[in-house]
């Protein structure tokens, strides 16, 4: 302690963060104008500052800075280093989502949580890559992109379902694209009626030199760009650029932000804010604003917060925006409901996070059940599907503290198996997965079968030497098989355990049905085509690239299909369907 009240002592009179401790533990980042009078009004008698927080303080460093302005870039770049125990942060440390355009001769769009200083340009931020990713999947629609890291030799998928212009092989010039480029930076920044009267503009370039089919194209995305702007609740008639911020909750604290551009809500967000305990509104508000427009490159003129902050002036100074308390009308309104929507969110998170503790008090209870070494963190499940042996297929799902994880889901066509045998198949199936040895290991194993699909897999541990937990689940009576155990294990029919085994084992089922159906269809669109003679694999290629099935064929027109594979061919298609 006499170490820490000579640092007090000798504390300077300028600007700068000071960073308290509690033994080498960061605990708390501040940011200060006069680094002495600020860091002695945490231990003044009148401090309203945490008692907790300031009985842990050990020790303390400070670093200099210039100017204040620059003390707060710091404070938002150590509070993010050390995460300390007690500054306000967004939950978890939180990466932001962003959308960034590349800086090259044809750029293209990316979702990315890393912003750089790349010359790219970045939007956003975004709370989740979902929300980002489905931006782009709207935009895309309207305006196509490239999305592809490096340019291929000749257009892919993606050109032909309409989404890339294909910059690849010169399907569209630099100019053009760097036009299309502008488009969609307004479009990210919410003018979305300035793009729509550049397409109508060029619609009707289109119409009036009788390019319909091009005119017809922009026709289509102006329909979905008008879609879009209707759902947008109209706020204010003026072109205002705002973000009205507002704070809810007790024990743990949630902000909403609505974003209107253009005089539109052009999107929401939520955050969960944690370190909030006994601190002031205002001071969890500043915290908030400062780690996050210090992320963001396109700010909004004016800030409307639900209360009054700290630090306002030096706010508005280093991010160039008005900052004001809501106190009436359409402002005041919109606070109001951006707190409905926090308290919402909270609600939401509670839900969850019970949901969570749910799952994890089963899996401690499936532990116990199955006498399994430690609680199945992971689970992974296999199954078989075909039809008296044909197109046999196997899938492997997987489900992470309790919830399915599709990520890593995986299918397998069966390669080495002949006929109806089940268990030979699952034997092939989980030899080829546990090859795989980047892929995490399980905690346990669920087979869909009896006693004869769990005697294969076991077969397959015993010959690689592996020690994983294994059971097989029979659909007629629910059984579970354990190795080692004549007896069968059932469990009531109404218990949580059961669901929870039943729920994964239907999931194996189900994906391994559908990709059966997906390989069976496909033989017997291909099978059919393979019997009219006369036609090449390219142009079966073509015809299902086209129309997707026989169905389709048979109901597409005559010129239609002549037109992609010529008259003859077209006859002695229409022969045999």
């Amino acid at each position: 302690m006499a170490n820490l009240k000579k640092k007090l002592n000798n504390l300077p009179q300028k600007p700068g963060c000071y960073l308290f401790k509690h033994s080498r533990e960061i605990i708390y980042v501040g940011k200060a104008k006069n680094l002495k009078k600020r860091v002695a009004s945490y231990f003044s008698k009148k401090t309203s500052h945490k008692p907790i927080m300031v009985n842990k303080i050990t020790n303390l460093e400070y670093i200099i800075t210039s100017s204040e302005k620059e003390a707060l870039f710091l404070e938002v770049n150590l509070i993010k280093k050390h995460q300390p125990k007690y500054n306000v942060t967004l939950k978890g440390g939180q990466k932001f989502v962003y959308i960034k355009i590349t800086q090259e001769d044809f750029p293209r769009l990316t979702v990315t949580r890393h912003k750089i200083k790349d010359k790219a340009r970045y939007f956003g931020p975004y709370l989740s890559a979902k929300n980002a990713k489905s931006v782009l999947k709207t935009l895309r629609k309207i305006i196509p992109f490239r999305i592809c890291r490096r340019l291929p030799k000749k257009p892919c998928l993606i050109y032909h379902l309409g989404y890339c212009p294909a910059p690849c092989d010169n399907k569209i010039s630099k100019k053009e694209y760097q036009k299309n480029i502008k488009k969609i930076i307004k479009f990210l920044r919410g003018n979305l009626e300035e793009v729509l009267s550049q397409l109508k503009k060029e619609m009707l370039k289109f119409s009036q030199e009788q390019k319909f089919e091009a005119a017809g194209k922009i026709r289509d995305k102006i329909y979905g760009l008008e879609n879009i702007i209707e759902r947008q609740k109209i706020v204010y008639p003026q072109d205002i650029n705002q973000d009205i911020i507002s704070l809810s909750g007790t024990k743990q604290k949630a902000v909403n932000i609505f974003i209107i551009r253009k005089g539109k809500i052009t999107g929401k967000k939520n955050f969960i804010l944690k370190n909030t305990e006994n601190q002031k509104n205002k001071d969890i508000l500043y915290s908030f604003i400062n780690q996050y427009y210090s992320e963001i490159s396109e700010k909004p003129k004016a800030v409307i917060t639900s209360e009054k902050i700290s630090d306002q002036k030096i706010l508005e100074k280093v991010y160039g925006f008005k900052i004001k308390k809501a106190q009436r009308g359409k402002k005041f309104h919109l606070v109001k409901l951006g707190r409905i929507n926090a308290k919402e969110f909270l609600k939401n998170i509670s839900i969850k996070d019970k949901t969570r503790q749910e799952k994890k008090k089963l899996l401690k209870k499936l532990k116990i059940k199955l006498n399994l070494p430690q609680i199945p963190q992971r689970i992974e499940a296999y199954d078989i599907s075909n039809i008296q042996g044909i197109s046999p297929v196997g899938s492997m799902i997987v489900f992470e503290k309790g919830k399915s994880k599709k990520s890593d889901y995986r299918k397998f066509k069966i390669k080495t198996v002949k006929g109806i045998n089940d268990p030979a198949m699952i034997n092939e199936i989980l030899s080829r997965r546990l090859k795989n040895k980047n892929w995490p290991k399980p905690d346990l194993i669920i087979i869909d079968g009896g006693r004869a699909q769990l005697n294969a897999a076991l077969k397959v541990l015993k010959k690689i030497n592996k020690k994983i937990p294994i059971i097989s689940l029979a659909k007629r009576l629910e059984e579970i098989y354990q190795p080692d155990k004549k007896r069968t294990l059932i469990l009531k029919k109404d218990s949580p355990l059961l669901y929870l085994l039943q729920n994964i084992r239907d999931e194996a089922h189900r994906f391994a049905i559908n990709y059966f159906r997906k390989k069976h269809q496909k033989k017997n669109y291909r099978s059919l085509l393979d019997e009219i003679p006369g036609l090449g694999p390219k142009t079966k290629k073509k015809l299902l690239q086209k129309f997707g099935s026989v169905k389709k064929m048979r109901q597409a027109k005559k010129k239609n299909i002549a037109k992609l594979i010529g008259s003859h061919k077209t006859n002695i298609l229409l022969k045999y369907l």
